[in-house]
């Protein structure tokens, strides 16, 4: 099986109306979405969001410099981040 990805968020469209366009990929045959930061754009947002709307679409990580935050943040972005079964364990760790 062929997998084909696009990188996101994607220039000009605000996030709220990414919803429509994560499932146009999925319609489309897109099977990965990967996000980086950069421009002071947010890397894991995007991700989150996908991860939301179209859950089959896998996700990837391409750039995100981790000099750039506090210990707490990275540890934050792991709990929105992940697959189901990774979000839930990680959801329980996290609210403690």
């Amino acid at each position: 099986m062929s997998r084909y990805g696009m990188t996101i968020p994607f220039a000009g469209v605000s996030l709220s109306e990414h919803r429509e366009w994560f499932r146009e990929l999925v319609d489309l045959g897109y099977t990965d979405v990967w996000s980086a930061e950069s421009d002071g754009a947010d890397g894991f947002t995007p991700l989150a969001l996908a991860s939301a709307w179209a859950p089959e679409l896998r996700l990837g990580v391409a750039i995100i410099p981790v000099y750039t935050r506090g210990p707490a943040r990275p540890a934050a972005d792991r709990c929105r981040t992940g697959s189901r079964r990774r979000r839930r364990r990680a959801a329980h760790r996290c609210r403690r």
